[in-house]
């Protein structure tokens, strides 16, 4: 296995093991015709981890993978909501691990500390609680979507917000949208979030490796009526300054207002 942290004590680094892998015919071969008493040999094939506590130690969260930032507008209500679902955030991801955000930030409830805010309902807006934690969300998606991780469940909203670009938006709702992504790379990654003076950033810290693209977003409105939108989301891949790939992200449709 390779070097890991340890979620259930404060994330401190798990050494790593070696191990080995033997061939059963072989061994039983071997069993059969050794000798009451006698030693007799297995052969073995060693396995190696590819990271060593010590690259843990070197390596860990050394770069940032993506980075995204928004500007959080509307009440001093809205902008705490913002702020305090940004603080669930900051997380650790291990290898494979996968991270929900409605578990995560938890119930948007006035006993979780959420206030009422501006938020959409049924075409209206309507003061809820827990307004504003959609821009959270969808700041966190773009900078997953830099970083080149494997997002799993993002849902666009009804109408278009104002604080991302049309098809890059990521709508949450406790029980039910949900944004969740999984961590696909060696190393553990680090989610941090602060939100101050107007400002939302994330940033997602792990280690760059030399299989790594330099990403970019894109997004564009493909189609439009009296009542809808339609868009298109982009992730282009680079090395080097060379487009090595661009793929569909998200195709989504809006309701005008």
């Amino acid at each position: 296995k390779n070097a890991t942290l340890d979620k259930d004590n404060d994330y401190k680094i798990v050494a790593e093991q070696y191990g080995a892998k033997y061939d059963l015919d072989d061994s039983i071969s071997a069993f059969n015709k050794a000798k009451e008493g006698k030693e007799f040999e297995v052969k073995a094939k060693a396995i190696v981890p590819s990271i060593t506590k010590e690259d843990l130690e070197k390596n860990l969260f050394k770069d940032v993978l993506g980075e995204y930032t928004t500007t959080v507008n509307g009440s001093s209500v809205r902008k705490n909501n913002v702020r305090l679902a940004g603080e669930k955030c900051n997380v650790i991801l291990l290898p494979g691990e996968e991270f929900s955000y409605n578990q995560t930030v938890g119930k948007r409830t006035k006993e979780n500390g959420f206030g009422e805010a501006g938020a959409y309902l049924n075409g209206e807006t309507v003061q809820e609680v827990g307004g504003g934690v959609c821009q959270t969300s969808s700041t966190l998606y773009n900078a997953v979507v830099l970083a080149n991780l494997e997002v799993t469940e993002r849902t666009n909203h009804t109408y278009i917000s104002s604080y991302v670009p049309i098809g890059r938006d990521a709508t949450v709702s406790w029980g039910g949208p949900d944004f969740k992504f999984k961590n696909n790379r060696e190393y553990p990654i680090k989610i941090t979030c602060s939100v101050s003076k107007g400002i939302a950033n994330f940033k997602i810290w792990g280690l760059k490796s030399d299989n790594d693209y330099e990403v970019v977003l894109s997004s564009r409105v493909t189609g439009s009526n009296a009542n809808y939108l339609y868009s298109e989301g982009y992730k282009t891949l680079k090395k080097d300054g060379q487009i090595v790939s661009t793929e569909v992200i998200s195709k989504d449709v809006y309701k005008r207002h």
